[in-house]
C-alpha cells in the first residue's frame, strides 16, 4: 500500500471519528493535512509539487463549493475533500469525490429505507427545489440537529478512501 493511501486511510478515519463524535472536523486536522500533502507533492514532485497540490485542492472546492451553499455538506466537509486531494493530487482526487458522492447516495437509500421512506425524503426534495425556484433563497437542506435524515458525509468519505485502497480506482 503506497504512503499516499495510507495517509488518506489514516486522515479520512480521523476526520470521520471527530465528525462523529463532536459533528465537526478541527481545523487543525485539515490544517495538518494540507501541510502533509503540500511536503508530500514536493517530496515527489519537487518544485512542480506545487501544482500538482494545487491541482489536488482547486477541483474539490470548485466541485463541492455548490453543495455547501445549499448547506448540503457543511464546510468541513469541503475542507476534508481538499486536504485529501492535497495528498491524492489529481485525478485521483476526483475518483474520491465521485466515490464520496456514490457512497452518500448509498447510505442516504438505506436511511431513507430504514427511517424516513422514500416518498416522504423525494417530496421533501421537490418542495425545497420548487420554493429555491419560486423564490431564489438559498435555505439550508440539511435540517440541523439529529434528525432522522441526517448523517456525517464523512462516512461516505472515508467508505471512498477504502474503495480506492482496496481497488486502486
Amino acid at each position: 500500500m503506497s504512503i499516499a493511501i495510507c495517509l488518506l486511510l489514516l486522515y479520512s478515519f480521523f476526520a470521520m471519528l471527530f465528525d462523529l463524535k463532536t459533528d465537526r472536523i478541527p481545523n487543525y486536522l485539515i490544517m495538518a493535512e494540507l501541510a502533509v500533502g503540500l511536503a508530500y507533492q514536493l517530496f515527489i514532485f519537487g518544485p512542480m509539487g506545487i501544482l500538482a497540490f494545487l491541482g489536488g485542492i482547486v477541483p474539490p472546492f470548485v466541485l463541492s463549493y455548490a453543495l455547501f451553499l445549499f448547506r448540503m455538506i457543511g464546510a468541513g466537509d469541503v475542507k476534508l475533500l481538499m486536504a485529501l486531494g492535497s495528498v491524492a493530487g489529481f485525478p485521483r482526487n476526483l475518483r474520491i469525490m465521485l466515490w464520496s458522492v456514490i457512497c452518500g447516495g448509498v447510505i442516504s437509500a438505506f436511511i431513507m429505507w430504514r427511517r424516513t421512506g422514500f416518498k416522504s425524503r423525494l417530496a421533501c426534495l421537490a418542495s425545497y427545489v420548487k420554493d429555491f425556484i419560486r423564490t431564489g433563497v438559498r435555505k439550508p437542506y440539511r435540517r440541523e440537529g439529529k434528525n432522522a435524515e441526517n448523517f456525517h458525509f464523512t462516512t461516505a468519505v472515508f467508505a471512498a478512501v477504502l474503495v480506492l485502497a482496496l481497488t486502486g480506482k
